[in-house]
């Protein structure tokens, strides 16, 4: 079998797209995915940094702030292959993206050092695994659950080692992911621009 792999990304890349829209964009980070034990803390970050409105991001741009329409983190394209770990965004009347943009890498880079609420970690694994279990209740959502493990990764029983994983994500494990992926070197910026605004929110 012949794996072919992406080369390491040396600088970030931009693109600018001019559509009929609100101003929005999105930055993506490489990554690797499961097996491999970097990815659990991602599972983890999403779920701090963006799920609910009481997640980091969307309390301190949308709800505190108010300068994002909304925030998002997301991943893809590939779950057997190393992926991207998406940050995404639309700025309110009156902010750039790139204002916005730094201000979220900011944000990212001081939960790199200073890390989360262990509190907040605990209640976002309980949250995930209440999420697993419910999947359990039903014959359609455990076949799912085991046929997408075999189809993967040839192993239904490598999906008990995902979960496990998750349980022994700690803080710094969060931060040392943060610091080695979640860099502006490692990124690529994508900016959807309101071709109606004649260029305002243009970098």
């Amino acid at each position: 079998e012949v794996t072919t792999v992406e080369p390491d990304q040396l600088g970030e890349r931009e693109a600018v797209v001019e559509f009929e829209s609100n101003p929005m964009f999105m930055m993506a980070y490489h990554k690797p995915v499961f097996p491999h034990p970097d990815d659990a803390p991602f599972t983890i970050l999403h779920e701090l940094l963006s799920s609910g409105r009481s997640s980091l991001l969307v309390r301190e741009f949308v709800q505190r702030r108010k300068i994002a329409r909304g925030v998002y983190t997301s991943e893809g394209p590939s779950e057997r292959f190393p992926t991207l770990f998406y940050v995404g965004a639309s700025p309110v009347d009156g902010v750039t993206s790139a204002k916005l943009r730094d201000e979220l890498q900011q944000a990212i880079d001081r939960v790199a050092e200073e890390g989360f609420r262990e509190e907040d970690i605990a209640g976002a694994k309980r949250r995930l695994r209440v999420s697993f279990l419910s999947n359990l209740t039903s014959n359609y959502g455990m076949a799912r659950l085991l046929a997408r493990s075999e189809l993967l990764w040839g192993d239904w029983k490598i999906l008990l080692k995902f979960y496990d994983d998750l349980e022994k994500v700690t803080n710094e494990d969060i931060k040392r992911v943060l610091k080695e992926y979640i860099t502006p070197s490692n990124r690529t910026f994508v900016e959807v621009v309101d071709k109606r605004s004649e260029g305002e929110n243009k970098l």
